[in-house]
């Protein structure tokens, strides 16, 4: 277990709020999805042979496909 102080944590929240904010304001004017992100402590998440998900899910129109068929747009 680890105690971080809250203020250590602060940039990344605010970055991770900044970040969801800018993709629901792209979202609602033209439905573009971010594009994918490794994650900046944890570089290999970059490479997507190791993605822990299809490699479609990186293409934004197949997700948006895939959200219209759910009759979720």
């Amino acid at each position: 277990m680890q105690i971080f102080q809250t203020r250590e944590m602060k940039r990344d929240v605010d970055h991770a709020i900044s970040e969801y904010m800018k993709a629901m304001e792209n979202w609602k004017k033209d439905h573009s999805l971010p594009m994918f992100e490794a994650n900046e402590h944890v570089k290999w998440t970059g490479n997507i042979k190791y993605a822990m998900f299809i490699e479609d899910w990186v293409n934004d129109s197949w997700a948006i496909k895939e959200l219209e068929k759910l009759g979720k747009l």
